[in-house]
């Protein structure tokens, strides 16, 4: 039996007034993949992300969730129950003042039997380290902490997808790589997880990576052999951390890095 796909675009696009967002878009993504989907402003990765959970529908085409339509009303709370949507601002994720209220109100909102919901909100404030945490006044904590919090409310649903819409955008380097990397263990629990970035260094995290440009699937490729063609990235507008730069334009004038010693470090600062 071959992998069963989570997500399923057909033919999409989408409009706002005289824009097109998205243009004649095909994906597909299996159930257990990370998904980097790339792009710089304006070439429709978010617009697609919120295709993903039925915050917008298709102009055009189909969007499918483990196979159920998202233009299909009957449909739509089975979707949502199945994924989690974690957008860029924390401030605005927020709907309670307790810590553990405004985790607990996810599950609340799709019918989450009561006596499950104290189990799902204390699992998910523990995955993101914020157990701590749960009897506090959440308009007293940090950026970074309410982050965190919305990831655990996000989590508490217990969805089979997990959608992050620049989840790092607002954050400082600290709670960014706090973040990315409770991201990256979450990956290796099964859970179907598409990042939304414009970060390659974010990118690398994912097996493969989807690069947006115009409205259009641009790229589609596994993350070891598009970071082994840089220009691929650079051809789209998008920015190589300095490092892979340097090592790109090094081995661009013949210097060979195999073997080495700066291979492994460059390595290291490239894509920690």
């Amino acid at each position: 039996m071959g992998e069963q796909i989570a997500i399923r675009f057909s033919g999409v696009s989408h409009s706002f007034k005289e824009r097109m967002a998205l243009r004649n878009v095909s994906l597909e993504i299996a159930e257990g993949e990370f998904v980097a989907i790339m792009g710089a402003n304006g070439s429709g990765k978010s617009t697609l992300a919120k295709h993903i959970n039925a915050l917008l529908l298709p102009s055009e085409g189909k969007v499918e969730i483990f196979g159920m339509d998202t233009s299909s009303p009957k449909r739509l709370l089975d979707i949502r129950k199945s994924i989690g949507y974690l957008q860029q601002n924390p401030q605005s994720q927020f709907v309670a003042t307790i810590v553990e209220d405004d985790v607990a109100f996810g599950p609340e909102n799709i019918g989450m039997e009561r006596e499950a919901i104290g189990a799902a909100v204390h699992d998910a404030l523990e995955t993101v380290g914020m157990l701590d945490f749960a009897q506090r006044d959440s308009s007293q904590l940090s950026g970074g902490e309410m982050q965190r919090i919305a990831l655990a409310g996000t989590l508490a649903m217990r969805p089979r997808i997990l959608v992050l819409d620049e989840p790092t955008a607002m954050l400082d380097p600290l709670n960014r790589q706090r973040v990315l990397g409770i991201v990256r263990d979450l990956s290796q629990s099964g859970i179907t997880i598409v990042l939304i970035t414009h970060s390659v260094e974010e990118a690398r995290l994912a097996n493969r990576i989807v690069c947006m440009s115009g409205g259009e699937v641009a790229i589609d490729s596994s993350t070891e052999e598009l970071l082994a063609a840089p220009e691929r990235i650079a051809g789209i507008g998008l920015d190589l951390p300095f490092g892979a730069q340097v090592a790109h334009e090094l081995e661009r004038l013949g210097v060979s890095l195999d073997g080495h010693p700066l291979e492994q470090k460059i390595g290291e600062l490239l894509w920690r």
